[in-house]
């Protein structure tokens, strides 16, 4: 709330749909940080000079448990959203953020 309240130069609360909607973006996001660099990791693994040097699969692995168990929880709360809609909306009705692909 305080990033939004100095970037858009006006009070936001944690309430705010802004505030929302900045989290639905940055978890998005993060799930791309964690696929991008578990691709780098296992593109990396075969150009270590040694077994001594950086586990570059384990760290992958590391990161794709992360990106899939992150996955699983916000497909969770997209879910738990639908059901709590009111009868009748659709998805394009009630999303706030239309730029933005659902996940899947």
């Amino acid at each position: 709330a305080i990033y939004l309240s100095e970037y858009l130069e006006s009070k936001v609360t944690l309430e705010d749909s802004s505030v929302t909607l900045l989290l639905q973006r940055v978890n998005r996001f993060t799930l791309m940080s964690h696929y991008l660099w578990t691709v780098w990791s296992v593109i990396r693994a075969p150009q270590a000079c040694t077994f001594n040097e950086f586990d570059f699969l384990n760290y992958a692995q590391a990161r794709w448990d992360t990106y899939m168990r992150t996955k699983r929880t916000l497909l969770e709360a997209q879910e738990k959203a639908k059901k709590a809609r009111p009868r009748g909306w659709s998805d394009a009705s009630f999303s706030s953020d239309r730029r933005a692909p659902a996940l899947s």
